[in-house]
């Protein structure tokens, strides 16, 4: 069974590591302050609220629902990054070839 609780820690570990304050997430994150207020009370947040944290975190819902133990969604990069900070950039060549194969 899934608990908030655990949804709770792992969002205060990850700030922590962060360095940063859960009000400071919630901003970044587009959500508002009643979101950590109802989990305290042991409301669970909707599933976009729980994907607007762990793309803030660059971790899965999962993770945050405690379902596994690892944060990181990519290996080689430290938990608290940014999803799109693991996707290389693409070059100009790169982007008009995608445009053309996307029909645009």
């Amino acid at each position: 069974m899934i608990d908030v609780q655990t949804v709770i820690d792992r969002i205060t570990s990850l700030a922590r590591k962060r360095g940063v304050s859960i009000n400071q997430v919630l901003r970044e994150s587009h959500l508002n302050k009643s979101v950590l207020d109802n989990m305290k009370r042991g409301s669970m947040p909707s599933a976009d609220k729980l994907a607007a944290l762990a793309d803030y975190f660059g971790c899965s819902v999962d993770y945050l629902l405690g379902r596994i133990d690892t944060p990181s969604l990519f290996p080689d990069k430290p938990a608290g990054k940014k999803a799109a900070d693991a996707v290389p950039a693409l070059t100009a060549d790169e982007i008009a070839r995608l445009r053309q194969l996307l029909g645009g």
